[in-house]
């Protein structure tokens, strides 16, 4: 989608039908929720509400995508670009994805949401996904991850050179969020993004000779782990983050 405008005050949307009894399933930082508005208080006003998800009546946060069910056919919308507000038509059949808006200093809780202030130009970019179910939430994120984030590689020795993956982890509802070197170790932040506690494999490119557990803080929670070669594997509970640190047998 492509917007260029000319106006001071207004607001763009992508809107999607969508039943008012559909239930809505949104994603959130690490995590997955039920969208429930029924009980939100919304104060058009600005009586002393500051956020935009109280000011306008319908709306509320979604990380990346919206998934629910039209005609029996559940679908997702996904969110490449643009703001991470949404607005729920409730009477109307709608659901949109709010795009831009630039509005009059009315409230003091509006303008300092505003994305787009004045005219201009700029592309909004989603992705319509069709049969979307609660099993393929994981690949949403994934999808999202993907276009907004893109894998930037660069060439090093250490580089396998049979064309043996550096990293690989199963299952797929496991996620790597980060990979850096601390140290002599290489450091793995994992989340479990399935609803479903797990032992997740890490398989690196080269045999490991010490795994273990950290916090945030890089302070040890398990001195081993159990490896084999260049596999590790990590217990996950559910919407788990775990960081990983491992010391290479041809790195030591």
């Amino acid at each position: 989608t492509e917007i260029d405008h000319g106006v001071d005050t207004c607001m763009f949307a992508l809107a999607l039908p969508c039943p008012d009894e559909a239930g809505l399933r949104v994603s959130i930082p690490f995590g997955v929720e039920d969208r429930d508005l029924s009980g939100t208080h919304y104060s058009p006003g600005g009586s002393g509400d500051r956020v935009i998800e109280r000011l306008l009546p319908g709306v509320f946060h979604a990380r990346d995508w919206a998934r629910y069910a039209v005609a029996g056919t559940p679908v997702a919308l996904l969110v490449l670009d643009g703001d991470r507000y949404w607005l729920r038509r409730e009477g109307e059949g709608r659901l949109e994805h709010l795009l831009a808006r630039a509005c009059e200093p009315a409230h003091d809780g509006w303008v300092s949401r505003t994305v787009l202030a004045g005219a201009g130009r700029f592309q909004a970019r989603h992705v319509l996904w069709l049969g979307a179910s609660a099993a393929d939430e994981p690949l949403l994120d994934e999808r999202v991850d993907e276009a907004r984030q893109p894998v930037v590689a660069r060439y090093a020795e250490t580089v396998a050179r049979d064309g043996t993956p550096l990293l690989a982890v199963w299952p797929r509802h496991v996620r790597v969020l980060s990979v850096r070197r601390v140290g002599d170790e290489t450091e793995v932040n994992l989340v479990e993004n399935g609803d479903e506690g797990t032992a997740a494999t890490v398989t690196f490119a080269w045999p490991v000779a010490r795994a273990r557990l950290v916090d945030l803080r890089g302070r040890e929670l398990s001195a081993s782990l159990p490896k084999r070669g260049s596999r590790v594997t990590v217990p996950l509970d559910d919407r788990q983050i775990r960081i990983l640190r491992v010391t290479h047998a041809t790195l030591e």
